[in-house]
């Protein structure tokens, strides 16, 4: 388990620096977490024009470790993904 005495820094998901590594993440999460066409860059391109705010990113160290993508419809919050690199889980 890797382990950092380091805390996690959060902050906004930027497309250029950040899609392979959280799509990587999203590959290695396990079960739960389905990816779909919506994942594809151009539909993450278009999520980022809609829901700026809605898409982090956790890193230790600069690499990313951890997101969470979520979306508003005007009235609810929803949840995406959130995938946590493993040897961070705890």
């Amino acid at each position: 388990m890797k382990t950092s005495k380091d805390p996690a820094r959060i902050r906004p998901f930027q497309f250029h620096g950040d899609y392979h590594s959280v799509y990587r993440l999203w590959e290695e999460a396990g079960q739960g977490l389905h990816i779909r066409r919506s994942d594809r860059p151009d539909e993450i391109q278009k999520k980022l024009q809609r829901d700026p705010d809605l898409f982090l990113v956790a890193e230790v160290n600069e690499e990313i470790i951890g997101n969470v993508l979520g979306g508003f419809d005007g009235h609810r919050g929803i949840m995406y993904h959130l995938a946590v690199d493993g040897s961070y889980r705890r």
